[in-house]
């Protein structure tokens, strides 16, 4: 009906016949599937000589057919039209619909319940999951390998391994970007372990992005690439081989590797070793 706007009020919006529109949006798509049902300042499904709409939010077949039309995540709002219209139990038009919708949404809801999940363990275990017993050597609730990677507690994993915490931090918001593969990253911080090479969170999020291999990331590391060259860089260590193309960011005092990328070339801000940091750096 008209009021003092001269538009049609149909209880959930307005209505200009002029426009053959509604003035505002639907607050919901009534029904998915339907391409025109994405048109929310559609009146009727833009079709009003077969359907009305005298709620504003479902469409009403006023052919042989009677009733709404298929509305989708509108399950209340074809409950309350068919209730208003006194055609059937409104109760019955939500729940069979709300089931339809159920079966839909389902795999979608699974994925994001291992989502939440994740995002959850990591919320209630912001210093990673440190109310599990430090230093313990035991694998309860492990299960992958004894001593292996654990889907279920990721940091406990990197943990037993023997990462420092500012390392484990690292990879939480990592995880929360969706940057990283905690699997990978704990295979390849216990192969570079195994060689001599400690890694940092960050490191291995860049070995990964980069995609450098645990071999290329030792050998430049230990020097056993050909032609590594030794500089300084802000008070850290850099290594880096021609061979390799790989460059490393080594902690002074920890020898902790914080960072590392490919570089083809000399970084002008490197200042290269004298020969006799190089013999202090290398223990010789």
């Amino acid at each position: 009906m008209y009021d003092v706007t001269g538009l049609h009020y149909y209880n959930a919006r307005y209505y200009d016949d002029h426009i053959g529109q509604f003035v505002s949006p639907d607050s919901l798509v009534p029904d998915p599937s339907s391409l025109i049902a994405w048109n929310r300042f559609a009146y009727a499904a833009d079709n009003p000589l077969r359907f009305n709409d005298p709620t504003g939010h479902c469409v009403f077949d006023t052919g042989f057919g009677g009733g709404p039309s298929a509305c989708g995540s509108g399950a209340i709002g074809i409950g309350l039209a068919y209730a208003a219209q006194g055609i059937g139990s409104a109760t019955t038009i939500v729940a069979a619909t709300a089931n339809n919708l159920a079966a839909q949404a389902a795999p979608v809801l699974q994925q994001a319940d291992k989502l939440a999940g994740m995002d959850a363990w990591i919320q209630s275990n912001p210093n990673g999951g440190q109310q599990a017993q430090q230093g313990s050597s035991g694998n309860s609730g492990n299960t992958g390998d004894p001593g292996g990677f654990d889907p279920n507690d990721p940091w406990k994993s990197f943990r037993n391994s023997g990462m420092v915490q500012e390392g484990i931090d690292y990879l939480q918001k990592a995880a929360r970007r969706g940057s990283v593969n905690l699997e990978k990253a704990y295979n390849q911080y216990n192969d570079l372990t195994r060689k001599g090479v400690e890694m940092g969170g960050h490191a291995l999020e860049q070995a990964q992005q980069d995609k450098i291999s645990t071999q290329k990331i030792a050998d430049t590391f230990t020097g056993a690439a050909r032609n590594t060259q030794y500089f300084w860089q802000g008070g850290n260590a850099v290594q880096w081989s021609p061979h390799t193309n790989v460059a490393l960011i080594i902690d002074k005092s920890t020898r902790l590797v914080t960072t590392v990328f490919t570089r083809s070339s000399v970084q002008k801000d490197w200042l290269p070793m004298s020969a006799f940091e190089k013999l202090q750096w290398l223990g010789e």
